[in-house]
């Protein structure tokens, strides 16, 4: 049986979970949904399936941190490229990557609706637009946080292209920010990739920033959104936890193929040791050519609403 993830909808004992990979809340423990039954159970089965994901990813981790990627350290080469996402308000301390060191830092978001929540967003040029899981964006004031030569960047975000995936879209979506001069991916056509290649992912998973490695495992169907907007699943081995939506899918080339938004888990103990019986991680891919140009009419509103704005002081 499939489940959309929520934090109060438990699946049934031994079914599959479909996680979507929600911004983890802010200053709360990553919870993840399991297996159901009496209440004491389902929070004992979130803290063991955690343990299971943490353990995966650690792993994971470890194999990245011997990767090169366009010939440097393939931690650095996704850390510079991928931008925590803040939305919602209250206080979020995180970890985030600058300089070749990790510090411990924190915003406190100006009041809003909803809860603070931490999301991943890939830089897709540089100039300010980032692709990202739709499910992580709202109209709320949201933040990119970015690292630099310097440290960090916060900047104000807005959303250009939101899909819907509730009729039929993908669970994708278009933000920008007002940043410069930003590393970022080369899109690519997941196609131009084949399977069982080496990928790896990036994001700010169990609030911290890290990565993983994988294999690509099978590419979905080309579809069409209610807007006409061309996508695809594509779905990988490589792990991810809460807080790692939006986050970038990479191939061996340091190309994006897609953002991470959910994936399928199933939980089990044999003889009193748990695993995951079933763990099936999947990203959304746009068009590249249709991304670029959502991205060129963006551009060309921005530059209009800004020369308007200079005849009207003049």
């Amino acid at each position: 049986m499939h489940f959309l993830l929520h934090r109060h909808q438990p699946p049934h004992p031994g079914g599959n979970v479909l996680w979507k990979l929600p911004a983890a809340a802010a200053l709360l423990a990553v919870a993840l949904v399991s297996c159901a039954g009496s209440p004491a159970n389902e929070a004992e089965w979130d803290r063991r399936t955690t343990r299971l994901l943490k353990a995966r990813k650690a792993t994971s981790q470890a194999a990245v941190d011997r990767d090169r990627i366009a010939g440097v350290p393939a931690d650095q080469y996704v850390n510079r490229r991928t931008a925590l996402l803040l939305g919602g308000n209250g206080k979020i301390t995180t970890e985030i990557s600058a300089n070749g060191r990790t510090a411990v830092v924190g915003w406190e978001l100006r009041p809003g609706q909803g809860a603070g929540a931490v999301s991943s967003a890939a830089a897709i040029t540089d100039d300010g637009y980032f692709l990202t899981a739709a499910h992580a964006v709202s109209d709320e004031r949201m933040q990119v946080v970015r690292s630099n030569d310097r440290g960090v960047d916060v900047a104000r975000a807005r959303v250009v292209w939101k899909g819907d995936a509730a009729s039929g879209g993908p669970d994708l979506a278009l933000i920008h920010a007002p940043v410069k001069r930003q590393p970022f991916f080369p899109l690519v056509d997941p196609d131009a990739s084949r399977p069982w290649g080496q990928v790896w992912t990036g994001g700010f998973g169990d609030v911290r920033q890290n990565q993983s490695c994988g294999r690509l495992r099978s590419f979905g169907p080309w579809q069409r959104g209610a807007d006409d907007a061309p996508w695809r699943v594509v779905e990988h081995s490589a792990p991810l936890m809460r807080g790692d939506s939006g986050g970038p899918l990479v191939d061996g080339g340091g190309r994006l193929l897609g953002v991470n938004t959910e994936f399928l888990v199933q939980p089990a103990s044999l003889l009193g040791v748990d695993h995951l019986r079933i763990y099936r991680p999947m990203a959304v891919a746009a068009d590249p050519r249709w991304v670029e140009e959502i991205i060129a009419a963006d551009r060309a509103a921005r530059s209009g609403a800004s020369r308007s704005k200079r005849r009207g002081r003049d």
